[in-house]
């Protein structure tokens, strides 16, 4: 048996699109419980609604934020089932049988879960979705079909299924992150217990970008992803950048530090100067975000014909990219902190964002 778990966060608008994914798949019987974390929007009128059209809908509500680790965590105990499907309210599973393709993969390769790729069509996405998706390295390639595709080294729990002995195995979710990074932090857990992880290509869904948030907007999730990233690697010691038996680090990570490296070989450039005064460092300083600005815009003119790109956005990557590289390294060194009360800082509408 399949128990789904949809964390909702405000996700009136699109939450009824999960759940239709969810109870249209051909593997029966299936549970599905709507865990609504303190909306306020009119996510509980919608997920009234959803329970009263099917028996398997189950609605759980927070009384007050707890966060989506905590969420996740109520979901897997008041649960039943061997496998646990973990759904975000802005995802939708693409075919019928997406269930069982993905219990076919779990048990043919023996892992302890299996994560979704979303997809979403170029022309669903606004000029700055698809600069920061660009400068954020989630757009790594384009299928067959012209869709946008992502993979990682760790699980989003965006569009997974578990075995929930697996879960159980490493105590659930860790609460303390409340605002993201449960995900890296699970991974290091799995690989501790040597509990692997498969991504099979044919477990495609549908990622809704909502609308295309700002500048501003995306430059503060930005500075919340470094906090994210500064608690993961605190909390891990460091395992979350570690390689792993399939290849090198998760390129976004290592984007990531690239963005941050640039920043350093700056500060260290600008000390150097102080101290020597000599020119040769002041040549540096120009080198170092010129060739972090190269880069982005190398990957924006990679992509630049499948994600319909204009002249001004591919320039626009290699500028916004670098307040980008700013924001992200001010947040891992910040003393901000962010609680299990935080809003995300951009994509209204998800549960949590797409990091790091």
């Amino acid at each position: 048996m399949v128990a789904a778990i949809i964390p909702v966060r405000n996700g009136a608008g699109v939450v009824e699109r999960a759940v239709a994914s969810v109870l249209a798949q051909s593997a029966h019987p299936m549970e599905v419980l709507l865990l609504d974390d303190a909306s306020s929007d009119g996510s509980p009128q919608v997920l009234r609604q959803l329970g009263a059209n099917d028996p398997r809908v189950r609605i759980l509500t927070n009384p007050v934020r707890v966060g989506l680790a905590a969420t996740l965590n109520r979901g897997l105990r008041e649960s039943k089932g061997r496998y646990v499907l973990v759904l975000h309210q802005d995802c939708q599973l693409m075919g019928r049988d997406w269930v069982v393709r993905a219990m076919t993969a779990l048990e043919a390769g023996s892992f302890a879960s299996v994560v979704g790729r979303p997809v979403h069509p170029p022309e669903s996405m606004g000029s700055h979705e698809k600069w920061f998706w660009i400068i954020r390295n989630h757009l790594y390639a384009v299928d067959r079909d012209d869709v946008p595709a992502s993979d990682s080294l760790f699980s989003e729990n965006k569009c997974d299924l578990f075995r929930r002995s697996a879960l159980e195995a490493v105590g659930g979710f860790d609460e303390r992150t409340h605002a993201g990074g449960e995900d890296q932090i699970l991974a290091v857990q799995f690989a501790d217990r040597q509990l692997r992880t498969g991504r099979p290509r044919d477990l495609p869904y549908q990622l809704s970008l909502g609308h295309d948030t700002g500048i501003g907007q995306n430059l503060r999730k930005d500075r919340d992803y470094g906090i994210q990233m500064r608690r993961v690697l605190r909390r891990t010691k460091l395992r979350a950048l570690r390689a792993t038996e399939e290849g090198p680090l998760d390129p976004r990570l290592t984007n990531r530090a690239a963005g941050v490296a640039w920043i350093l070989a700056l500060v260290v450039g600008v000390a150097l100067w102080l101290f020597t005064r000599s020119p040769w460092f002041l040549l540096i300083l120009g080198l170092a975000p010129l060739l972090r600005l190269l880069e982005l815009e190398a990957r924006a003119i990679s992509v630049r014909r499948a994600y319909h790109l204009r002249a001004r956005d591919v320039l626009a990557v290699g500028g916004v990219g670098l307040v980008s590289d700013l924001a992200y390294a001010f947040g891992t060194v910040s003393p901000y902190r962010m609680d299990r009360t935080s809003e995300p800082s951009a994509d209204a509408g998800r549960s949590n964002g797409v990091g790091p």
